[in-house]
Formats: C-alpha cells, structure tokens, sequence
C-alpha cells in the first residue's frame, strides 16, 4: 500500500490534518522569534565611558552634579574620554566655566574602566553586557553572519538527515536544539559562548522550519495539496 492510498482512506483535508498541521506551524512560528531577535537583543543603547569610579576626592569636581561631570569628562566620540588632569587644570583656570572648558583643547584617550550603558529603552542586551561597541562592534554584525550561517548548514542537512532518520525524529531534535542552544545562549557570559549557541538556533530554525513544511505537505492529498502549492 503507498502512502497516498493510506491518505485516501484517511480522507481530505479533515480534522486530523488542520490540527497537526497547526500544531506544526505552530512550532514554525516559535522558532521564527529566533530570526528577529537580534532586533532586540543586539538593539546598542546609549553609551559613553564608564567615570563612575573616578576618584574626584578632594578635586573641586567631586561637588558637580552629575550631569555637569558627564559633560566635562565624556566628549563629542563616545569611545574616547577627556583626560581628567586637563579637565582638573582648566577647571581652576577657568573657575567652573563649563563652556570655556569645553572649547579649550582637552587631550583624550581610549575607555580605561569599561563603559556605562543607558537603561532607559533597554535592560541588557548582547552590546551592553558584552561590550560591543568602538573596536568590539564587528561582533555584532559578526553574529548576525553566524546565526545566517548556520541556516544555511540547516537548510542542507535537515533535509538529508531526515530522509535517513525519519522527519518526525528530526523535527523533535530541531526543536531540542533550538531550546537547550537558547537557553544557553540567554545565559552566556561572553561573545565566544553565545556564537555558538546562535549559530545552533539558526541551524535548528531552519531545520525545524523545513522539515514541518514537508510534514504538512505530505498531509494534504490532490486537490488540497495542488491548492496548497499555488499558495
């Protein structure tokens, strides 16, 4: 008996049918949240470098506000930050002047104590907990490539795999996959534990993707199924 005859019996597209195929689909549409996530968990909220603990004991900054200390230490490049003995210099020559300050020539150098990241939009994303910004930023644009990558290994070997081991194991395993690399990947502690983990969900998303596409073609027979493909 051939399959198509096994669906005949069953009869058309029924009951049985649009609940496995929705059941299916519905798996899809999980796993998609994985393809626009890095909308999100890769989003760089404002950042500048970190003076929280710059020791200003003593100084006459040290009774500035805060807003008044970002302006005076952080300049116009975000990577950079103002050179604090000029800042201290100028601000006794110029008695506090904030604007005088600014238009003077004050040196600069690269971020010494790490970065401060506004929370006002975001919480924490891969930017701010892993420093992807100033010389750090292609990582960002690298994991994009990663997870696309690995889309691309998932497209060529689900459909492989599961002619030999069967569509509805490779489908459990997509999905296993998918969890355990998300879960992982939400709690990893660097860039080099969480490019792994987003190049398995891009394998398992286009996996999971292909395989319940052919499940629910399969399901549909003559006619639902020739509807089925002009969709």
């Amino acid at each position: 008996m051939r399959f198509d005859d096994v669906l005949q019996i069953l009869g058309p597209f029924g009951k049985y049918q649009k609940i496995r195929c929705f059941l299916l689909c519905l798996f899809s549409i999980v796993s998609s949240w994985h393809a626009f996530n890095m909308v999100f968990i890769g989003a760089e909220p404002e950042f500048h470098c970190d003076h929280q603990n710059v020791n200003l004991s003593g100084s006459k900054l040290s009774n500035v506000s805060q807003d008044v200390l970002v302006e005076l230490l952080v300049p116009d490049d975000s990577c950079k930050q103002n050179d604090q003995k000029d800042v201290l210099e100028l601000y006794d020559v110029y008695d506090g002047n904030v604007s005088l300050i600014l238009s003077s020539n004050i040196s600069t150098s690269d971020c010494k104590r790490g970065f401060w990241y506004s929370k006002e939009k975001y919480s924490s994303t891969i930017v701010s907990q892993f420093d992807l910004v100033c010389e750090r930023k292609f990582w960002k644009s690298t994991s994009k490539s990663v997870f696309f990558f690995g889309r691309l290994c998932g497209a060529v070997s689900f459909g492989q795999l599961s002619d030999r081991f069967g569509r509805r194991p490779m489908f459990f395993v997509g999905a296993a996959i998918l969890l355990i690399a998300g879960i992982i990947g939400a709690a990893a502690q660097n860039i080099y534990m969480f490019l792994p983990m987003y190049f398995l969900q891009g394998l398992a998303h286009t996996g999971i993707f292909l395989v319940a596409f052919t499940l629910c073609k399969y399901l549909m027979i003559n006619a639902a199924q020739r509807k089925h493909d002009m969709m």
